[in-house]
């Protein structure tokens, strides 16, 4: 079967043009008897003839009298979810911070990690968070949700753990469901997430190997997109913070000539020195974070600027 040009072609169905409709409003006082009892469709013909004459009017040409349909009192107007959807507008999410993206949040834990980075304990982080943002100005509420975020919809304990090499970057099937943030300034519509350890595993889906490796960054950006996708009439701003996983960049120490006192006190030593490290620099990392959070804050406007 080849395809064949339309010999002809008589152009569209009978049903007036908007262009005619406004030329000639009387075409509304034709209505066929079927419509006439669709008290939807008639409120919609109503509003349209009291928009359409005042056009014409304005454009000298002579209305012809007509009675407009009006909707009556209790009459139901069609379904306008979709006009409501059409309105709302894509939420916004932070920018991150560059230094953060390009130097944080990576680290490898098992037989090939000679220095592992540290985890920042969680509750510790969502309290750094907390005092930076109320110092800001925001009122912080705890576990604030929000329905149909983009995010995985999958538990992770249902998520099929595969043989072989490891599988972070497969993921869980993300969808809209509800939400719940760890902050969130609900009259300013600021909603804040933190990525730990645990969210790691929610967003990437099950790590099957030897050794575990985690790029923060990497998810911190998929969050982001994701969380960009909400939709909202009221204007939405998202945060996105994550695990800095800070590396103290502390040498180990030289054992070799030591008696097994003087090594069990150099590595005592070494492991002090290097958690105390660890820790203020994960601390100024994410404080780094927040900050340059808050700054976009205060551009759009949502926040004052400092005293």
């Amino acid at each position: 079967m080849k395809i064949q040009k339309l010999p002809a072609y008589r152009g569209a169905t009978g049903y007036p043009t908007q262009a005619e409709v406004q030329r000639m409003p009387e075409l509304l006082a034709r209505m066929p008897a079927r419509w006439e009892q669709s008290s939807g469709f008639a409120a919609l013909l109503g509003l349209l003839a009291l928009t359409t004459a005042p056009r014409a009017e304005a454009e000298d040409v002579d209305a012809p009298k007509f009675a407009p349909v009006m909707a009556s009192p209790d009459a139901q107007l069609p379904d306008t979810s979709v006009a409501q959807k059409a309105r709302k507008t894509a939420a916004v999410v932070a920018p991150m911070l560059e230094e953060a993206l390009d130097h944080d949040g990576r680290g490898s834990f098992g037989c090939i990690s000679v220095c592992p980075a540290t985890f920042m304990p969680e509750d510790e982080a969502l309290e750094l968070i907390r005092t930076e943002l109320e110092a800001a100005g925001l009122h912080l509420r705890e576990g604030v949700e929000l329905d149909d975020v983009m995010a995985p919809v999958q538990k992770p304990e249902d998520a099929k753990q595969q043989s072989g090499a490891r599988d972070w970057e497969k993921g869980n099937e993300l969808g809209p469901r509800p939400v719940r943030f760890d902050w969130a300034d609900p009259e300013r519509a600021v909603y804040v997430e933190y990525l730990a350890k645990r969210d790691y595993r929610t967003w990437q889906g099950h790590m099957v190997s030897v050794n575990d490796s985690y790029d923060f960054a990497a998810l911190a950006r998929k969050v982001a997109e994701a969380y960009g996708q909400y939709r909202s009439e009221d204007k939405t701003i998202f945060g996105v913070f994550f695990e800095p996983l800070a590396d103290p960049g502390v040498a180990n120490p030289k054992l070799e000539g030591l008696s097994s006192e003087q090594a069990r006190r150099a590595s005592w030593e070494f492991e002090r020195m290097e958690a105390a490290v660890k820790g203020e620099k994960g601390r100024d990392k994410l404080r780094r974070q927040v900050r340059h959070f808050v700054e976009f804050l205060r551009k759009e406007g949502v926040v004052a600027p400092p005293k």
